[in-house]
């Protein structure tokens, strides 16, 4: 057995992900994750780092690591946390009716136009011809 305690966790990202130089290594990236109540410190080395580089705050994340528990004092009281070196970071996608449908590939394009008579007035949806050529 060699001491290390895997984890796996999903979670909110409750801090602004941070590039950090790591003496001569690659850069890493250090943000918290907010798993119900408790806050877990999250490092990303190498192909994690590139991932998260992505996430923003609040995007809901699976985190895979090596889970360790820090002790520090701060204002002279002893404190603890949770950390983790990630294995793997990868960004959840909604479900549900939190997930954003995907647009329909095939659904003709929606052309809106400003009345001519009214430049600041509201844009009008028309339908398109259907002689109009598809963008993509």
């Amino acid at each position: 057995m060699n001491g290390n305690i895997e984890c796996a966790f999903t979670g909110r990202v409750g801090t602004k992900p941070e590039i950090q130089a790591v003496g001569c290594a690659s850069p890493s990236l250090m943000f918290c994750v907010a798993v119900g109540t408790q806050w877990i410190r999250v490092g990303c080395f190498g192909d994690a780092a590139r991932v998260g580089e992505a996430l923003r705050l609040g995007d809901h994340v699976y985190i895979e690591g090596i889970i360790t528990l820090q002790s520090w004092e701060h204002n002279g009281e002893p404190r603890s946390g949770l950390s983790v070196a990630t294995l793997r970071c990868e960004k959840l996608r909604n479900i549900g009716r939190n997930n954003p449908p995907e647009p329909d590939p095939h659904a003709p394009p929606i052309i809106l136009v400003v009345p001519e008579d009214d430049p600041l007035g509201e844009p009008q949806q028309i339908e398109p011809p259907d002689d109009m050529p598809c963008p993509y």
